[in-house]
């Protein structure tokens, strides 16, 4: 077998012909353009055979391209024989207006189900789920959005969100901002919504919203026009993309493109024109489908390099998770007889852990060890192992975040460097005299800090930068050891909520008593002074719910009880 071939991922997604690679698609699929492939009921004949495609596919060339698939479960799954029947969403919106907590669970359930299975046949991500508001007029949503009703379409899709991830795979949000107001089916022709930017506001956003605050992977634009805001499609338009999705919202993941074969992205031009029109909008990645001919023209003609950002917001590829006992599926829900979660950590982990001295081979969280493995085999050159503390071997200040991020310290060896989260803070250190220099650059770029010492809740980068409970209860012992060489009386600056009740954890005090508040000063009753303060992370201050004053008031606070000490 021949060596893959090592190129970076482009911008395009393709399809492929039947449940083999042909010549053709191999030809394709290597060209310098693609990044992924998306797969319909046609490459689907049973669960062999799709192991064996995705092999094939995967093969291809490293690292590895993105295989993805729209398997929302009702009308909207491609892969059937063999695959637990999956519910349509309105379904779960049937059963949230009976028991909402319920409804949440089986939410979970669904999605866990769907990603494993997924993924136990080697398909990366699935475009779901659906967030649209049914208003009643959209045929082609109809009964795939979960409700008509914001608040439930964001409880049931953050339940499928938790399932996903379980599961081993991120989730992807459709259609931005809201498709389902309007009759025209976008496959065959150009809707038009001339709703308010208010109204939408009011009602289609608040589900994209809710999930980009839980940490979305993706969002897929509409192909519809809304003349209030913007007279090009939702897809081609950098007012709703870069304007109010990314610097309103604050969302900081992978765009995809909806397929630009279909009639409603007809009016950017050719394939190649709206290929360009959508990555001028803010598009990450194209998806060309079911036309042969309009993929061989955007690959001839298409001349674009996908950017570093667009690279680094590339949907992960976690950890494969356990195939379930059972595939048979019935009528109304997924079938209940599965496998049990496997848990993120041997369950001895599950109390507090002993004192433990830092180690680069650590192994001890299955799920996260797994990813770190593929993580390697993507990007070989980065660190991709456990991220040691960094800074004074005797501080009187220890910052505690959350995890290392995929293209930052997981990248660097070093917390905080490299990704956006580390330009705050280190600007802020060397404001206060904590730092030599404002930026942090590299594991080697000669920066040191003064009485003060950077560590992480969880060592190593967790799947979606979510490390499970599990996880940072098992990594706690590293935390106990690192506040044992500070010994008592010295100050600890949480960054959000894990952190704070992973101190807390560490030195054996009960979490009701310190409730994480930012700004809050906590006298620990062993005599440490724990801060907080919210994390530092591009969500946060692109909504502005950190902003550089506020974290330098905290610095300023934390200055003034280190020098009156």
């Amino acid at each position: 077998m021949n060596s893959p071939l090592q190129l970076s991922h482009g911008p395009v997604m393709l399809d492929v012909a039947a449940t083999e690679l042909t010549a053709e698609d191999r030809q394709r699929l290597a060209h310098p353009l693609v990044g992924g492939v998306i797969l319909f009921a046609r490459n689907y004949a049973s669960p062999e055979q799709l192991i064996a495609l995705t092999r094939e596919i995967h093969a291809v060339r490293q690292p590895q391209l993105l295989i993805a698939v729209d398997h929302e479960g009702g009308r909207v799954q491609r892969f059937r024989d063999g695959f637990t029947v999956l519910p349509a969403m309105r379904e779960l919106g049937v059963a949230w207006d009976l028991d909402a907590k319920q409804a949440r669970m089986l939410a979970e359930t669904v999605g866990y189900v769907l990603a494993a299975e997924l993924r136990a046949h080697g398909v990366d991500l699935s475009f779901t789920p659906v967030l649209d508001v049914d208003h009643g007029n959209s045929s082609v949503i109809g009964d795939r959005a979960f409700h008509n009703n914001p608040l439930a379409i964001g409880d049931l899709a953050l339940g499928l969100m938790r399932g996903l991830r379980h599961g081993g795979m991120s989730a992807v949000g459709k259609h931005f901002p809201g498709h389902g107001h309007v009759k025209a089916d976008s496959h065959h022709e150009m809707p038009v919504d001339e709703r308010p930017l208010e109204e939408l506001e009011a009602s289609d956003l608040k589900p994209f919203r809710r999930l980009i605050e839980s940490g979305l992977g993706g969002i897929m634009p509409a192909h519809v026009v809304y003349p209030a805001v913007d007279e090009h499609p939702a897809g081609f338009s950098a007012i709703w993309l870069k304007q109010i999705l990314r610097r309103q919202m604050g969302f900081n993941g992978m765009i995809f493109s909806d397929d630009l074969s279909m009639a409603g992205a007809s009016t950017a031009g050719d394939v190649v024109e709206r290929a360009y029109a959508a990555v001028r909008a803010g598009c990450d990645m194209v998806l060309v489908c079911n036309d042969p001919k309009s993929a061989d023209q955007l690959l001839d003609k298409f001349d674009y390099t996908m950017p570093a950002m667009a690279l680094a917001r590339r949907v992960c590829r976690p950890t494969a998770a356990r195939p379930l006992l059972s595939r048979r599926g019935h009528h109304g829900a997924c079938h209940r007889r599965q496998q049990r979660r496997p848990s993120a950590v041997p369950l001895a982990a599950s109390g507090s852990r002993r004192a433990m001295k830092f180690s680069l081979k650590c192994r001890d969280c299955p799920r996260l060890a797994g990813f770190l493995d593929q993580v390697r085999r993507d990007y070989p050159d980065y660190h991709a192992r456990p991220v040691a503390p960094f800074g004074d071997a005797k501080p009187r200040l220890l910052i505690v975040g959350l995890a290392p991020g995929m293209h930052g310290a997981n990248r660097s060896g070093r917390p905080f460097t490299g990704d956006y989260a580390g330009i705050l803070l280190y600007a802020t250190l060397h404001k206060f005299g904590l730092a030599s220099a404002a930026q942090s650059v590299s594991a080697d770029d000669g920066l040191q800090l003064h009485g003060c010492r950077i560590t992480n809740a969880v060592k190593c980068l967790p799947p979606q930068n979510k490390p499970e409970p599990a996880e940072v209860r098992q990594c706690n012992g590293y935390l106990q050891s690192e506040l044992a060489a500070m010994g008592q009386g010295s100050t600890i600056l949480a960054l959000g909520t894990v952190a704070h009740q992973a101190v807390l954890m560490a030195l054996d005090v009960r979490k009701a008593l310190f409730p994480f508040r930012h700004g809050a000063r906590h006298a620990l009753p062993n005599g440490f002074a724990l801060y907080d303060s919210y994390h530092c992370s591009r969500y946060n201050t692109n909504t502005r719910r950190l902003t550089p004053a506020m974290f330098e008031a905290v610095f300023a606070d934390i200055s003034k009880h280190l020098q009156s000490r």
